[in-house]
């Protein structure tokens, strides 16, 4: 073939239509593709001009710029064709020029961008919604009330989210109606006719927004006029011209209080996507009134505290005692009151900005420091007694103060009560008490005299009141005294005083005593007998004195050795040079240092040389203000061993408040340590590489981002996988890949910067971490590296092993995102990159995120109503036409969607296409089928069911073996009776793959094959011969427009043709009128379904359908007395003639373009036109018979296309006006058919 013959031929395959064209706009030449692409013959098209097919073409404006152009130079245009059946698409032109034989030419490709525009159109449209949702967004934040938001959101859901009506209505709780509060857009006087009711037992409580409200959820109603739920609205409806509408209800407090609805012209406006951001408006509309309540529950609280404040200032002011307000952060007086000023002797501009001591009102350092001290102690002080000095004189006063917050900052209350007088009178009965208190002493306080001749005790008022009795009411005798002993005591402190006599030595005694309240007292006695001349005890006398407290201190100090002695913890006691005076055992067992050995040692022996000068500074400093200092530091032990040490360090101190001693308590906690650093470093590092964990890197990732923001630079998130990895553990062992592991992130460390991160995210997946970025192109240059650094062999084990990787990368702040955003970015590139073939990386793609987004919410839609159990099985029966027999049903899948109805296949197949969800659905289906079959069998009717099967479900490994086991779980249902469908597409994957799986469950289980969509595929006639099928489907298509179109009914013609010669059952699909079966009976076909027949139906409806079926008369007919050629030719002329008739009238009498279908309006194209030129070359038909119905036949098409064009000029009256031509001329024809000879 030469290289002109090459052009040609190419020219004629290539997918884009192909022009020439001369200076006048005259076609010179054209390829296959704009024959199809326009519906002309090639002939036809020589015979025309680009103003034929142009839709608002301008040749002389044409004509100007193609004389200007030089050859060789390319301009794009856009324009739209017309297509000989009158339609109208959108197309997109490069035009160039040519001298050819000196003559310029014009050269054309066109390409139909329809479906690039209709992407555009909803791509705009769901701009403008989030546009709307994004301007309400920011209105929120400005507003404070429903009644400037409800306005603000129809107006935008109208104007901007493409709507044609928006309303919010509200529940008038006196009559029970929804009533509109604000609405906005086309048909707004719509509102004003209709009436909602809340309650549920009336027909209008029973409407989208009555439910929406009353149940508290959306309610999408996509085909208004169809649906009984808005039945009583249909009428007003009809005039406004709703076709969809959308229901949200708009909770506020978590109760319903409104509900947002909008309108939309058109059918099924509300797909996924819009109701999704339909839904988010109507929460954040909700988000605003929870908003609005919060911003007025502000404002009263606000008015509340003010009048609170109010009464605080009156109560502040007024107050007799001192009250002064201090500032915490900086000590200085911020208010004070008049009796403050009165007392104190300043005035408040004196005070105010002052601190205390400034103003020098504490009479001794002391008192300021057990202020503090209290304060500090329990956060308040009450009635603590101070001494204040005044400008003239010192008060004493009782004080109390609280900590508050005033305007935001914390201050300190003060309020105090002077007692001067008070604590006058008080010194004074002191002092009249000490000296009564020294009268005691001296004389024996709580004295007692025994008259041992005569019997008589004698006690004073002191020591009845020791004894806690009262000395009016008790007598002092024995039998008080054992009275108020201790049970236990009682004996033996009579025997002290029994030996004291006889032995003539001092009575000491101690015991206890039990007061009325159940106290227990210490009690020392102390006395001496007097004796006679005899020698015989006449008198003993003495006193008695509480001990208690100093019995309490005896056990403290005891307790206290004991615990110094026993204790686990160190202790060390220094003098104030650090200089040890004292240790216990614990702290020579953790030392090592005997007691003697470390008794006049400095504790400076104990330095590990770990800790740094300041830590000790800050130490002596932490002990100097607070007397104490806790905390860790490593000391050295005798040994020299260092060990961890938990200390704490107390300071003590004399009357004058100088150190004296210092007292430190310790353990050795290096074992904890230890444990801490260990489970450190298992939860933040990977235990193989020894790389940061997940957990670790989200902590270096928020740093990174802080850092990155304080720098203005960028950071570079990287998400790498190792390409192949499995096969590398499979082959070598997972040993080796272990060893592979923590090679490669050796060598990633080596490849980066100090200040770098790169983490172990799990198996062969790493993440990394490159800041302090300037450009993109340091980051890349750095992965380069780190691509370069993986790429070189691996010696493992004696094997030379190499290996790839692909990474994705995302930049901070270009990419400005939440972190786990940011890391799920990287990883989306890097499955880009894996994709594009692996072993680079893949910097991530914003747009295409925004795809896969949609992608996968459309995915997780579907699989939770697949996990919901939304989807359903629906059959279409198939029936012999020339009997009436029912010999099979085909399950189709539906989805039973609980707000859109029930949807087709197209809906949601695609979406899960290529994903583990299209085996899970097709396992479902084969599994619902055989069910229901068991179902039909147990009421007696048995029937064959086909099932669609896909193809990458057909093609997986396991499918013969789970087809096997479905199989066995219905042991009523012969295989035999289930069928499976393949498309003819799919078998052109894998055919040799395909062959083998339909042979195999063919022969081995029983189960017939179908061959769907038949005459789709390139290699129809390959499919046939090597694929074991029983059965061929013709596609619906074809058989649909196949009276219209004679290349489809050639097609179908073929296709009956091919399967008898091989053999082949034939169901032809798509059969939507009894016209459809009369043609298709009388080429040979007896099998079919479609619409003429039934519609698919749930299965319920399935029994009843089969009680009921009547064949069509006009199929019992054609069956009973066959029909020659001759007369089944005049029959599809026939057909062929009204069918075109009934078109053409349709699109005249249609108000909506887009509904326009055309029938052939080219005569020499449709099927009588072909046939009188094919019967014109025969000798079986009268020429004059012919010759007459030709004529006829052009006039019909005459009449036909100067209507069309008529009505497309937009002269309609005039168009419609010649429809009785057409009908005489339709007229002319039948009768002509039927004087056939």
């Amino acid at each position: 073939m030469d290289n002109g013959n090459k052009f040609r031929a190419f020219l004629e395959e290539a997918p884009d239509a192909f022009f020439a064209v001369d200076l006048d706009g005259r076609f010179v030449d054209v390829n296959n593709q704009a024959c199809n692409s326009l519906g002309y013959s090639r002939e036809e098209l020589l015979e025309m001009s680009v103003q034929d097919v142009e839709q608002d073409f301008d040749l002389a404006a044409a004509k100007t710029d193609w004389e200007k152009a030089q050859p060789g130079e390319s301009i794009l245009v856009f324009g739209r064709h017309r297509r000989k059946d009158g339609t109208i698409f959108p197309v997109e032109v490069h035009i160039c020029a040519s001298l050819i034989d000196g003559n310029k030419i014009i050269f054309g490709l066109v390409r139909d961008i329809t479906e690039r525009k209709q992407a555009e159109t909803r791509h705009e449209r769901l701009k403008k919604l989030y546009r709307a949702l994004g301007e309400i967004n920011q209105a929120i934040v400005r507003m404070d009330d429903e009644s400037r938001l409800f306005p603000l959101v129809c107006r935008m859901a109208v104007d901007f989210g493409g709507l044609k009506m928006a309303w919010v209505g509200k529940l008038n709780e006196k009559n029970t109606l929804i009533e509109p509060v604000v609405s906005y857009g086309k048909g707004v006087e719509y509102l004003e006719h209709i009436q909602i009711s809340a309650c549920e037992d009336v027909p209008e409580g029973r409407g989208p927004t009555a439910i929406a409200f009353r149940e508290f959820r959306k309610v999408i109603i996509n085909d208004f006029m169809m649906s009984n739920m808005t039945a009583p609205w249909h009428e007003y409806a009809v005039q406004y011209g709703w076709g969809s509408s959308a229901t949200f209800p708009v909770p506020r407090a978590g109760r319903p209080f409104a509900v947002f609805t909008v309108y939309q012209e058109n059918k099924g406006a509300f797909d996924d996507e819009i109701i999704s951001l339909l839904d988010q408006l109507s929460r954040d509309i909700s988000f605003a009134l929870d908003n609005f309540d919060r911003e007025n529950e502000r404002k009263l609280a606000g008015e509340i505290l003010r009048i609170s404040e109010e009464k605080f200032s009156k109560t502040f002011h007024n107050s007799p005692n001192p009250i002064s307000i201090t500032k915490i952060s900086d000590g200085k007086i911020v208010e004070v009151n008049d009796a403050w000023c009165r007392i104190a002797g300043y005035t408040r501009e004196e005070a105010i900005g002052h601190e205390t001591v400034e103003l020098g009102i504490w009479a001794t350092p002391d008192d300021r420091a057990n202020f503090i001290g209290e304060l500090a102690k329990n956060g308040r002080v009450v009635d603590l007694e101070l001494v204040f000095k005044t400008r003239t004189d010192e008060v004493t006063c009782l004080v109390s103060a609280e900590n508050v917050e005033i305007q935001n900052e914390q201050c300190l209350v003060l309020v105090a009560q002077d007692i001067t007088s008070r604590k006058q009178a008080e010194s004074a009965l002191m002092l009249a008490n000490e000296r009564l208190s020294l009268a005691l002493r001296a004389a024996g306080a709580g004295t007692w005299d025994w008259d041992m001749v005569t019997g008589k005790l004698v006690w004073t008022n002191e020591l009845f009141q020791l004894f806690g009795l009262d000395p009016e009411k008790a007598e002092a005798t024995f039998d008080s005294w054992r009275g108020v002993l201790h049970p236990d005591d009682l004996q033996p402190a009579e025997d002290r005083i029994t030996d004291a006599i006889r032995d003539r030595t001092a009575l000491f005694s101690e015991y206890r005593i039990i007061l009325g309240d159940g106290e227990v007292r210490w009690i020392q006695a102390l006395g001496n007998a007097i004796y006679d001349g005899h020698g015989i005890a006449v008198r003993l006398s003495g006193i008695c004195i509480d001990v208690t407290e100093q019995k309490k201190t005896e056990e403290k100090l005891q307790l206290s050795a004991r615990v110094f002695a026993e204790a686990h913890e160190g202790i060390v006691i220094t003098d104030a040079s650090a200089n040890i005076i004292n240790v216990n055992p614990a702290f020579c067992e953790i030392t090592g240092y005997g007691r003697e050995e470390a008794i006049g040692q400095n504790l400076r022996i104990f330095n590990s040389g770990r800790q740094s000068p300041e830590f000790y500074t800050l130490m002596m400093q932490s002990l100097a203000e607070e007397g104490y200092w806790q905390g860790e530091m490593w000391n050295r032990k005798n040994n020299g061993v260092v060990y961890a040490a938990h200390l704490t360090i107390s300071i003590l101190r004399d009357k004058l408040g100088n150190a004296v001693n210092y007292v430190g308590l310790f353990s050795d906690i290096t074992q904890a340590k230890q444990q801490q650093q260990t489970l450190e470093l298992m939860a933040h590092y990977d235990a193989l590489t020894q790389l940061p964990n997940r957990v670790l890197f989200a902590d270096r990732f928020k740093q990174a981002i802080n850092h990155c923001k304080r720098d203005k630079s960028l950071l570079g998130v990287c998400y790498l996988d190792l390409d192949d990895f499995k096969l590398i553990n499979d082959t070598y062992g997972h040993e080796a890949g272990d060893q592979m592991l923590i090679e490669l992130a050796r060598r990633i460390k080596s490849s980066m910067r100090e200040e770098d991160t790169i983490s172990r995210q799990g198996g062969d997946e790493f993440a990394i971490l490159l800041g302090g970025l300037d450009t993109v192109e340091q980051c890349f240059n750095m992965l380069e590296r780190i691509h370069q650094a993986i790429a070189q062999p691996y010696s493992i084990d004696g094997h030379v092993i190499t290996l790839g990787a692909s990474s994705g990368v995302t930049i901070y702040p270009l990419d400005e995102a939440e972190p786990d955003t940011l890391l799920r970015h990287a990883d989306q590139a890097m499955y880009e990159a894996k994709l594009d073939g692996g072993n680079h990386f893949q910097l991530f793609d914003p747009e295409h995120d925004l795809q896969v987004q949609s992608y996968r919410n459309q995915l997780h839609i579907i699989e939770e109503a697949f996990a919901r159990r939304e989807f359903c099985l629906y059959y279409q029966p198939k029936v012999n036409m020339r009997n009436g027999e029912v010999v099979g049903a085909e399950a189709l899948i539906r989805w039973d969607h609980p707000e859109r109805g029930i949807l087709p296949p197209s809906d949601f197949l695609p979406v899960i296409e290529g994903t583990t969800l299209e085996i899970k659905v097709g396992h479902w289906v084969i599994e619902e089928a055989l069910r229901q079959m068991t179902a039909w069998k147990k009421t007696g009717l048995e029937i064959k069911v086909s099932i669609n099967v896909s193809p990458r479900h057909l093609q997986g490994e396991d499918f013969f073996m789970y087809l096997e086991a479905a199989l066995a779980q219905f042991p009523d249902i012969p295989p035999q009776h289930l069928e499976l469908e393949v498309l003819e597409s799919s078998a052109m994957e894998d055919l040799s793959l395909v062959s083998r799986v339909i042979s195999e469950c063919h022969h081995r289980l029983g189960i017939k094959f179908a061959l769907d969509d038949f005459g789709t595929g390139y290699s129809s006639l390959t499919h046939i011969r090597n694929l074991d099928v029983s059965i061929v489907k013709v596609d619906q298509s074809f058989v649909r427009d196949m009276i219209a179109d004679p290349d489809d009914y050639a097609i179908v013609e073929s296709v009956l043709a091919l399967s008898k010669a091989f053999r082949r059952e034939v169901i032809a699909e798509g059969v939507e009128t009894k016209e459809h079966g009369l043609i298709l009976l009388n080429m040979g076909c007896t099998f079919a379904q479609g619409y003429a027949i039934a519609r698919p139906m749930p299965p319920d409806s399935m029994p009843t359908w089969l009680q009921h079926y009547e064949m069509p008369e006009e199929w019992k007919a054609s069956a009973s007395v066959p029909i020659s050629p001759r007369d089944a030719q005049v029959q599809l002329l026939r057909l062929e003639s009204i069918h075109w008739l009934e078109r053409v009238e349709k699109c005249l009498f249609s108000s909506d373009e887009s509904d326009l279908r055309w029938p052939i309006m080219v005569k020499e194209k449709c099927h009588c036109g072909r046939w009188v030129e094919h019967a014109s070359q025969g000798n079986d038909f009268d020429p004059e018979w012919l010759k007459r119905l030709d004529q006829s036949h052009t006039e019909l098409h005459r009449i036909g296309n100067e209507l069309m064009h008529l009505y497309q000029a937009s002269e309609i009256s005039p168009a419609r006006s010649g429809i009785d031509r057409l009908h005489t001329a339709y007229q002319a024809i039948e009768e002509l058919l039927g004087q056939l000879p």
